[in-house]
């Protein structure tokens, strides 16, 4: 699993550790603006790379076959390898625990959008990581944050209406799909109804205006 890492927080005994997992589309370099953030608010900052993505491992024909089926056995790997890497690196690198307060030192894991799957596995599939790992990694993982996470993550059914690249009926090959993609879920839109925090009142258009990729830089 490829991973960016700012490095211990200097001259601190005590600091926390954001461990970020991108979403879909985008792969950790997508949060690369933040490592610069990190030691501004004495805080270590490793962003990690989904499997499949550039720079990390592809998944196996065995595991891609359990996802195809939706098979929850497939989130009880990625919630037990988040869970092994978690722990690896907490070791291997030495970082604070969490306090006995719970207020400081140790992980905060966040997870991005669809990135959430692999968070929320971690604590819904804990069965799955073995007694003893699961034991060390509490020492450590201090606060989960869950962000703009999308329905499939937390377990329920899309809505029918609106747009979404995916389901576009004109956009026929996967490269269209996730092209498409990444330009709609960087777009902004004017949703009229936003107070109402109704679904069907959000602006549901195939693209919205000044999309944050149409001015990342070569490397981004």
């Amino acid at each position: 699993i490829l991973f960016s890492d700012t490095g211990p927080v200097q001259q601190m005994d005590e600091y926390t550790t954001l461990v970020v997992v991108h979403g879909t589309s985008f792969n950790s370099g997508i949060f690369g603006r933040i490592l610069n953030i990190g030691l501004e608010h004495k805080m270590r900052i490793v962003l990690l790379t989904r499997r499949e993505y550039k720079g990390s491992c592809p998944y196996t024909d065995k595991e891609l076959a359990l996802l195809n089926q939706g098979k929850k056995e497939f989130l009880e790997i990625v919630g037990n390898e988040l869970a092994y890497f978690l722990l690896w690196f907490a070791e291997t690198q030495q970082i604070p625990r969490a306090s006995l307060d719970k207020k400081s030192g140790g992980i905060a894991l966040l997870g991005w959008s669809m990135g959430n799957h692999a968070t929320l596995s971690l604590l819904g599939q804990h069965h799955a990581v073995p007694v003893e790992k699961y034991s060390k990694l509490s020492l450590y993982l201090r606060h989960l944050i869950i962000h703009d996470p999308p329905f499939t993550s937390l377990g329920y059914p899309g809505p029918t209406y609106g747009y979404h690249p995916f389901k576009d009926p004109d956009l026929t090959t996967l490269e269209a799909k996730v092209t498409n993609f990444s330009v709609w879920v960087t777009e902004y839109y004017k949703h009229p109804g936003y107070d109402s925090r109704e679904l069907f009142n959000l602006d549901s258009r195939k693209h919205g205006d000044n999309a944050s990729v149409e001015w990342f830089t070569a490397a981004e």
